[in-house]
């Protein structure tokens, strides 16, 4: 038997290695035969929800409002919604893979500070606060 902290530990590191070794690849490959029984198991099954947007944020002080823009560009607005000043720095936001720009609001300005990302292992990183940032498909 396991104590807890130690099985989470061990888990949390043979989920890291899985996505190392290209996992998320390996489900996007394999995502238009989802249907199939033998692709509904542990891993599979969250990245297909999390690659339909119907899986929420693995961290429960960061939310994600996802939408398109007019021309069907994608677009994530992530926040922290709280009143305690919560921030969550090095935030990967698992997203199809595509070129994208942040855009954080800078003194009130409606068109914000616009920073390319960098793309890798499927996933984009952010600094997340209670000011809300933009992820936006280029």
């Amino acid at each position: 038997d396991y104590e807890r902290e130690v099985l989470f530990d061990r888990i949390n590191r043979r989920v890291d290695a899985m996505i190392a070794a290209g996992m998320v690849d390996e489900a996007r490959s394999v995502y238009p035969l989802r249907h199939l029984n033998s692709l509904n198991t542990v891993g599979y099954k969250e990245l297909f929800a999390y690659f339909d947007g119907e899986m929420e944020s693995e961290n429960v002080n960061v939310k994600i409002f996802r939408y398109r823009t007019d021309e069907g560009k994608k677009k994530y607005a992530l926040w922290c919604p709280t009143a305690d000043s919560t921030k969550v720095p090095n935030y990967k936001l698992f997203i199809p893979k595509g070129e994208y720009t942040l855009v954080e609001l800078v003194n009130e300005s409606y068109l914000g500070k616009r920073t390319d990302l960098e793309y890798k292992d499927g996933y984009v990183v952010v600094n997340i606060s209670e000011n809300p940032v933009f992820i936006i498909e280029k």
